[in-house]
């Protein structure tokens, strides 16, 4: 017997049109009104690779963020000094599919899972869709100094999204000067607790059971990590590759973890910790917290984000891991992006295609030595990518190697298909006992 329909949880009083005031912002419900707006935004490279990667176009933005979606995703213009400044939205999705967040916890004991993320002023400072009044202020360009070594380095902004679970406030740093972004300050109001009653802040230990077996470890369970991760997926797209990500098949938790155990930097998977949308960043405030992965099996899309590929040049985990998949999947296009912020910003990406051709790059942005192995022209010849998707992209193989959007050119392999850019999209959250190797690299990034 199917299960009953769950109706929607109602929302607040006014709650799809109230503003929220901050000391510095104020978000205000987005409207059909601002969908020019946000168009435009969705549709600049130097924004959306802050938000999936891809641009998007304006029937997906006006489907997805002009409030349409309400009352479980709610969407938000952030303004300062009354001039659009950037998107954000809360959102929040039950474990089970037809599962409402207030039966969830009462029969599970776990609370409904929910997020927020935001994007602030696009990264390019050429005006697009910024939204700027007279004489506002324009935002830095891309390669604007910010105290760089060599003059060159942009501010990467990075939109945190932190799930509401794990009691940490999203907050957006500038990673290649280790400072906050000065003058972006969360609202009150969404500070501590959601506006939304199926939704509450609470401590990561009732979420996640926690453990003591150190294994290869040597640092204790509740040391502090040093730097973060960005991007730290590696996908396996099986044919056809033309498929929307949105008609992907379900999850499979089951062959997500058969995938999981598989990879060369798992030993084990020990414990099933329950769906994360695509969008929850992996956990990263203590020691054992590096022992979560998040897995996904849609049909024949195969991806796992694991701490473990993170790196600052010293080895090439991702290298490593996709070119054991590459042996497993000859016919597929096997894609990683990875970023470490510790000071700076590392990036490891890899395009493996069925034909052969690929491309490697690593090392710190900006800087030297940066090493691209493989041909990136054969990988783009391959593809059939014409010169305006590079461009909408951001990609030019013209620039310094230390300067091409390697993680974008990557995501095109993907296309349409890419999973990591839709909050709908589910993964399952496993704790792992990571290989001995792969601890070794940890302890060395993360703690020394």
């Amino acid at each position: 017997m199917p299960p009953l329909p769950v109706p929607e949880p109602e929302p607040g009083p006014d709650d799809s049109a109230t503003p929220l005031d901050g000391k510095l912002t104020r978000l205000v419900p987005v409207t059909e009104a601002d969908l020019d707006l946000l168009a435009r935004w969705f549709a600049s490279p130097g924004f959306v690779e802050h938000w999936g990667g891809v641009p998007l176009s304006r029937e997906e933005v006006a489907a997805k963020y002009t409030g349409r979606r309400r009352p479980r995703v709610q969407s938000y213009l952030v303004l300062a000094d009354d001039s659009p400044v950037g998107y954000a939205q809360y959102w929040y999705a039950a474990p089970a599919e037809d599962a409402a967040p207030e039966a969830t916890a009462a029969t599970t004991g776990r609370p409904a899972e929910g997020g927020i993320d935001m994007v602030l002023h696009p990264p390019r400072g050429d005006g697009v869709g910024a939204g700027r009044r007279p004489g506002a202020p324009r935002a830095p360009r891309r390669n604007a100094p910010l105290a760089a070594r060599d003059g060159r380095s942009r501010r990467h902004e990075h939109a945190s999204r932190t799930r509401l679970g794990e009691g940490r406030v999203p907050t957006r740093r500038a990673h290649r000067s280790g400072r906050a972004s000065p003058g972006v300050h969360l609202p009150h109001e969404l500070r501590g607790r959601s506006r939304l009653s199926a939704v509450r802040l609470i401590p990561a230990a009732t979420t996640v059971a926690r453990m003591t077996n150190t294994d290869h470890w040597t640092s204790a369970p509740d040391r502090t990590v040093r730097g973060g991760m960005g991007l730290c997926h590696l996908t396996v797209a099986q044919p056809p590759f033309d498929v929307d990500a949105r008609d992907l098949p379900a999850q499979d938790p089951a062959a997500a973890r058969a995938f999981a155990e598989s990879c060369p930097s798992v030993e084990e998977v020990r414990e099933d910790i329950g769906p994360r949308s695509v969008l929850t960043p992996l956990p990263s405030s203590v020691r054992e917290d590096l022992d979560i992965v998040h897995a996904g099996a849609w049909g024949g899309m195969l991806s796992i984000a694991d701490p473990a590929f993170a790196t600052d040049g010293n080895h090439e985990p991702l290298l490593a891991a996709a070119t054991v998949l590459r042996e497993r999947f000859p016919d597929a296009r096997i894609v990683g992006r990875v970023a470490y912020h510790g000071g700076g910003e590392h990036t490891e990406d890899v395009v493996w295609l069925p034909d052969g051709a690929m491309f490697h790059a690593s090392g710190w942005f900006g800087d030297e030595p940066f090493v691209v192995s493989g041909d990136p022209r054969a990988v783009i010849a391959s593809l059939e990518l014409k010169r305006w998707q590079l461009d909408n992209a951001g990609v030019d193989l013209r620039e310094d190697a230390n300067e091409v959007e390697w993680a974008r050119l990557a995501g095109l392999a993907l296309g349409p298909s890419d999973p990591w850019g839709w909050e709908e999209i589910r993964t399952t959250a496993f704790r792992v006992r990571h290989a001995e190797d792969a601890v070794r690299a940890m302890e060395a990034l993360y703690f020394v």
